[in-house]
């Protein structure tokens, strides 16, 4: 088995919709020009990991709980 076989076949709930179908329900972030750098950053990897939950479904719960404590990163006092 190749690691292609291995890592990048569709998970069992998403086998009936192509990655850009997947990739194209992946809200979008809009964040303010003033938002520090490394909320920006951490909502990029956020985005990723959605998209590659196609593959792996456990990354959603990932995602999410990064999204959370970024979110509290966020609003935590300057």
């Amino acid at each position: 088995m190749s690691a292609f076989e291995k890592y990048l076949k569709p998970y069992g709930l998403f086998q009936d919709q192509s990655y850009d179908e997947f990739c194209a329900k992946i809200s979008e972030f809009f964040l303010r020009k003033n938002v520090p750098e490394d909320v920006a950053q951490n909502f990029e990897v956020i985005t990723h990991l959605l998209a590659h939950s196609y593959y792996e479904y456990r990354f959603i719960d990932e995602a999410y709980a990064k999204a959370l404590h970024t979110f509290e990163m966020a609003m935590r006092p300057a």
